[in-house]
């Protein structure tokens, strides 16, 4: 008897940290476009001196199809009436991990990204699963914030109690999923 053994390889795609996007940064039309195919969510929040937006993606990625994003933005700025945000400056420990939740006991897997380069903006795309469906999608990231306690203190200080969100106060991680 043979037995045959397949073994799946799924290729995704990956964002580093010096793409075209840094330098333009992100506004709310962007967003517009992006509700065509996918779900975002955002989290404001402020230290002293500056105002910060984590934003989230999952969701279709026409050509990439099944994708998910983290992004730390900062200073917003007003430009003819859309609020634009700048890449923060400097980039940080991100991991981020996409699956389709259908049950308790049906998950599966999109992608795992664990870069060693520090990010500012964490992106995965598998273009392997086809007609995502962002409602049974769970992005699952963190992000460590060690040398900047002061982002991660007022992040935990205006989110904490959040169900999604889980401050390692040791390590300075946020741990963040999104259904």
């Amino acid at each position: 008897m043979i037995l045959l053994r397949m073994i799946v390889i799924y290729i995704a795609y990956h964002s580093q940290p010096d793409t075209w996007q840094r330098s333009f940064g992100y506004n709310d039309l962007y967003d517009d476009i992006f509700r065509i195919g996918s779900n975002m969510n955002y989290i404001h929040f402020n230290t002293t001196g500056n105002n910060y937006v984590l934003w989230l993606w999952k969701g279709d990625y026409w050509n990439l199809h099944s994708g998910a994003e983290i992004g730390l933005y900062t200073a917003p700025q007003n430009y003819e009436e859309e609020m634009h945000y700048d890449a923060i400056n400097f980039e940080l420990p991100m991991k981020l991990s996409l699956y389709n939740y259908y049950s308790k006991n049906n998950i599966q897997n999109i992608f795992n990204w664990s870069p060693k380069v520090k990010q500012w903006w964490v992106t995965g795309f598998n273009a392997n699963f086809k007609n995502p469906n962002p409602d049974v999608m769970v992005s699952i990231g963190s992000i460590d914030f060690s040398g900047h306690e002061s982002i991660f203190n007022e992040l935990k200080r205006s989110y904490n109690g959040n169900d999604n969100m889980i401050f390692d106060e040791n390590g300075h991680t946020l741990w963040i999923s999104w259904k």
